[in-house]
């Protein structure tokens, strides 16, 4: 129905960004919550892949015209085909039949597929350009949270910083006290660390107890810049 897809438009735009949604009719509530439950299980649950592929490919059923979840599946078989029970849909498979509508995706899809297409090559420099193009296309892109990883894991990690400090900006003042992804705190004490930023990599390490105060995680995080910054001190006092 209309409500339906006006509520999954609302739904994608919040959490994807305003290209998700240029050139598509919104998804059905019921898919996009489906796709949602899905990226936030993989986002937030170590070796809960398999739960995550279940709600995309639901998604995908729900709403045959909302290709996101099909992409997020394929790239979910793809990223970690060694670990999930055998699929019945192998992940080449569903990549050939995407392939073939490549040309009528949305720039937002297209993005999300080039990624798709880097990783099944085995390209990480095509997932991080894929990913820049994005945010200098859409700076409330979804995908703004995943380009700082990349850029840590090939040693850019001022770069990964400039942008996670640009998704502090958008976050409106009375959401700033809301929990983080456990990511945003794992790349700001990464890429503080690897700046030589120990004050910077202790102050995230701090939010990031704050927000889970039992986590081994966090305190891990907390652990390391202590040891960073005594360390420095040493080094400082010879």
């Amino acid at each position: 129905s209309i409500r339906e897809r006006v509520r999954g438009g609302i739904g994608l735009l919040r959490d994807v960004g305003r290209d998700a949604l240029v050139g598509r009719q919104p998804p059905l509530h019921a898919a996009y919550w489906e796709l949602a439950t899905g990226t936030r299980i993989q986002n937030d649950a170590a070796q809960k892949e398999g739960e995550a592929l279940r709600h995309f490919e639901k998604a995908a059923l729900l709403d045959t015209t909302f290709l996101l979840p099909r992409i997020s599946a394929t790239m979910t078989r793809t990223l970690y085909s060694n670990s999930l029970e055998q699929s019945k849909t192998p992940p080449d498979t569903t990549f050939r039949a995407l392939a073939e509508i490549e040309g009528r995706m949305t720039s937002y899809e297209a993005v999300d597929f080039a990624i798709l297409r880097a990783l099944v090559r085995n390209q990480q420099m095509g997932v991080i350009d894929a990913l820049r193009r994005a945010v200098a296309n859409d700076s409330t892109t979804d995908h703004a949270r995943s380009l700082p990883w990349r850029l840590i894991g090939i040693n850019r990690p001022e770069e990964a910083l400039t942008i996670l400090r640009s998704l502090d900006r958008r976050v409106p003042s009375r959401l700033r006290s809301k929990p983080r992804n456990a990511n945003y705190w794992a790349m700001m004490t990464t890429a503080n660390h690897l700046l030589g930023q120990h004050d910077a990599e202790l102050l995230a390490a701090r939010g990031a107890r704050r927000q889970r105060p039992s986590g081994m995680g966090e305190l891990g995080y907390e652990t390391v810049a202590l040891v960073a910054l005594d360390s420095l001190a040493l080094v400082q006092a010879r």
